[in-house]
């Protein structure tokens, strides 16, 4: 459950590198996992299309990539132990730090969290 409103953004396309304008949760930016923060990328925006880090079919559009995470203690964001929330991964990089090694733990909104998979970027020309 989100603290608060959704805020501006950068997202980072993993096929050609641009960089979309996205709206996030502001604990999206806070995802910690192995010590890797889940950052926006460095440079301007660069394209014209948006990211989104819902799933429709948008034309014109960029479906963010995600990282699937396991709730493991409740904390002060109403999260449920052991429901599964999947929060979009800013930079191509990062999504493969959090990945590897397998079931890593991190923090995301005051609960303890673990990587359990992910879900691909799709481009929608």
């Amino acid at each position: 459950m989100s603290t608060g409103e959704f805020v501006a953004a950068k997202y980072q396309n993993g096929l050609n590198g641009d960089i979309h304008p996205i709206r996030i949760q502001p604990e999206t930016l806070g995802l910690t996992i192995g010590q890797i923060v889940n950052g926006e990328p460095a440079g301007a925006i660069d394209s014209d299309l948006r990211a989104f880090s819902s799933s429709r079919n948008r034309r014109g559009a960029v479906n963010a990539r995600k990282v699937g995470l396991e709730i493991l203690t409740s904390g002060p964001n109403g999260y449920e132990v052991g429901s599964t929330i999947y929060v979009p991964v800013l930079i191509p990089e990062t999504l493969g730090a959090f990945l590897l090694p397998a079931d890593q733990e991190g923090t995301y909104n005051g609960a303890t969290v673990k990587v359990i998979g992910s879900s691909p970027e799709r481009v929608n020309p």
